[in-house]
């Protein structure tokens, strides 16, 4: 999460021109890039549980991702709260 943050600002900051001149950059794929910039996709407060210690069970970024797909920030609380719940 804390990545795509940082990536996002060299976006902004001009650093560098798109997601594709940050994969080389970086020496990801595309995909990868994409995957993480994604994350970005999460409801605030679930961001902020993430980035300072989120539960162990959501804290796998495929889970992760699957919650940001969501479109609405109450159906990603309800998802992340079920994962978190997860044994």
């Amino acid at each position: 999460m804390a990545l795509a943050h940082h990536w996002r600002g060299l976006i902004q900051s001009g650093a560098v021109r798109d997601q594709a001149d940050l994969a080389r950059l970086v020496g990801v794929s595309r995909a990868r890039v994409t995957q993480l910039m994604n994350l970005l996709w999460l409801a605030p407060e679930l961001q902020e549980a993430v980035l300072h210690g989120g539960s162990a069970a959501v804290s796998v970024e495929r889970t992760l991702r699957s919650v940001a797909r969501l479109p609405f920030w109450t159906d990603q609380a309800q998802q992340y709260s079920r994962c978190a719940r997860l044994p």
